[in-house]
């Protein structure tokens, strides 16, 4: 394949758009990725199923079907689209304030298909507290606040996440779309109760409007795309990344305003 001139995000795409395990996926990886380091040397750096000279480009990538159980083939590092099982999309405009500070990645063996003994990426942007919520408390919470799902809006849960799932920020909620089932107490290293803490880093905006002939005017906002991580080490202050709020609807979305004036810049280093 003649790659020059192609992002990874581009290559990647096209070769695995319908390769869905972890395994195949990194299998898949191996020949594609190889391919694209001799093509494009100023990609600096393979970052297990990422580059470092195009992290800006990859790095937010999103599940575009429903959650699975996380695997854990090789220590994958939670903010690699290889961890996950099933079909991802990637962010593919500008990013809202976003800066790469610095990574360490290293290898037992091959670094296309040998295990990961170190894997962290240190990025800096406007951090909010927030809440999940999943299960009945999060139906209860629908109920008890601002209706999140309107009518008109039935496609939802397929664009923007599960419904099953949610945050509460600041005095917003929405629902969003976790990286893997992390509602299953039997899975205890991937399980969050409801109700636990998380952090929202924006990293996008989406501009939205919508004409409401009744009233003869159009309505419009800004909305925020957010990386949701947990803190897994208070000590060395390392996080995980468990899923993506992207919902750019009405009443079921994190207002770019509010979110960034409850937000703080701060230093996250993801494993």
């Amino acid at each position: 394949m003649g790659i020059l001139g192609w992002n990874w995000w581009s290559v990647w795409a096209v070769t695995a758009k319908t390769v869905f395990s972890v395994w195949h996926k990194r299998k898949l990886n191996n020949n594609t990725s190889k391919s694209f380091g001799k093509q494009r040397p100023d990609a600096g750096r393979y970052l297990c199923g990422l580059w470092e000279g195009q992290l800006e480009s990859c790095f937010f990538w999103y599940l575009s079907e429903p959650s699975r159980a996380r695997t854990d083939i090789g220590r994958i590092p939670s903010w690699s689209w290889a961890s996950v099982t099933g079909s991802i999309t990637c962010w593919g405009v500008s990013l809202e304030g976003i800066e790469f500070l610095g990574n360490e990645v290293c290898y037992n063996g091959d670094a296309y298909m040998g295990n990961v003994s170190v894997a962290k990426i240190t990025l800096c942007g406007s951090v909010a507290p927030a809440t999940i919520y999943h299960g009945q408390e999060w139906v209860d919470m629908q109920m008890h606040a601002t209706p999140i799902l309107e009518k008109d809006d039935s496609n939802i849960e397929s664009e923007t996440g599960e419904s099953g799932f949610g945050l509460k920020v600041g005095d917003q909620f929405t629902s969003f779309q976790p990286d893997y089932r992390l509602d299953n107490p039997i899975h205890s290293s991937t399980y969050l109760a409801s109700g636990t803490r998380v952090l929202c880093l924006v990293f996008c905006r989406i501009s939205s409007s919508r004409n409401l002939p009744e009233r003869e005017l159009e309505e419009s906002w800004v909305s925020a795309c957010c990386l949701v991580v947990r803190c897994v080490d208070e000590d060395q202050d390392l996080y995980e990344r468990v899923g993506v709020c992207r919902s750019a609807h009405v009443g079921n979305c994190l207002d770019l305003e509010t979110t960034l004036s409850i937000s703080q810049r701060k230093q996250l280093t993801l494993i």
